[in-house]
């Protein structure tokens, strides 16, 4: 996964900078346009834009360091094995977040298996909602909430029930 994160892209700065280059003589000429015409808000709105497209080009031609590959491998891998710790010290509690985490496990009989598949012992159906797990643990009501309150329906046993169907 990370080979796809630091893939090469496509360099096209030599475009960036052509496209800055013409902001810039765009830049230019507006502004002598706004020293000399006497249409000095239109202007100003298109100098305004070119000026905006010109920072934002900017940004995107500035450098920036490349991330260390092996540092955030590091970075990433810590966490799990931190987990992998905390989960094997104690099987018991290990067991309760893998039910959270995964749906069972199917184990598959390895002389029954069809010869297109590899290296498939096992099966689980994931669970990411088991993260969610715990995490809310009560919730109270905003200030100033009233539940609303039904109001008060009398019941009717089968005889008055009869009576009332009688009326109609």
């Amino acid at each position: 996964m990370l080979d796809s994160a630091f893939a090469a892209t496509p360099d096209d700065r030599l475009t960036l900078e052509a496209e800055r280059a013409r902001l810039v003589r765009e830049i230019s000429n507006l502004t002598t346009g706004i020293a000399t015409s006497g249409d000095i808000p239109a202007l100003a709105t298109m100098l305004k834009d070119r000026d905006k497209q010109l920072k934002l080009l900017d940004m995107r031609l500035a450098r920036r360091a490349t991330p260390d590959r092996q540092k955030l491998q590091e970075a990433l891998e810590q966490p799990v094995a931190d987990w992998r710790v905390i989960l094997r010290s104690n099987p018991t509690q290990g067991r309760m977040v893998q039910t959270q985490l995964i749906g069972p496990i199917t184990l598959h009989d390895e002389s029954t298996r069809p010869a297109f598949i590899r290296k498939v012992r096992w099966e689980a159906t994931p669970r990411p909602a088991g993260l969610l797990v715990g995490l809310v643990q009560s919730v109270a009501s905003p200030a100033g909430f009233e539940p609303v309150r039904s109001r008060r329906v009398r019941k009717l046993s089968p005889r008055s029930w009869a009576g009332s169907c009688a009326d109609f």
